[in-house]
């Protein structure tokens, strides 16, 4: 597992290619304000739905929440079987309290 910061999440956005945000929040704090491109994805489906969401393995993953803690439970959920061939992980780090921001402020 890496860590990307936001202003390097908006460089892999630019670039057009595939790319899965997940977003580990419930869905009634995605549809209050999210990551451009995000996808919701809540902790209480992730270990369950995981490799149908991303079938792909070469896809990168990148998980997200509001630095509310979520991912780093993801992080431990996501057992080594749910997570086996994966290639590569990321989690967005922020600064202040909500990493969740337009991309021109990055």
């Amino acid at each position: 597992m890496s860590f990307i910061s936001p202003s390097q999440l908006k460089a892999k956005i630019l670039e057009h290619k595939e790319l899965a945000l997940v977003d580990v929040r419930s869905e009634g704090a995605f549809a209050g304000a999210h990551l451009l491109y995000a996808i919701s994805f809540p902790l209480a489906k992730l270990e369950l739905e995981f490799r149908h969401l991303i079938p792909r393995l070469e896809t990168p993953i990148v998980l997200c929440d509001d630095a509310s803690g979520l991912v780093d439970i993801a992080v431990v959920r996501l057992t080594p079987s749910a997570i086996h061939g994966y290639k590569f992980w990321m989690v967005v780090y922020g600064h202040g309290k909500k990493p969740v921001m337009r991309f021109s402020q990055v």
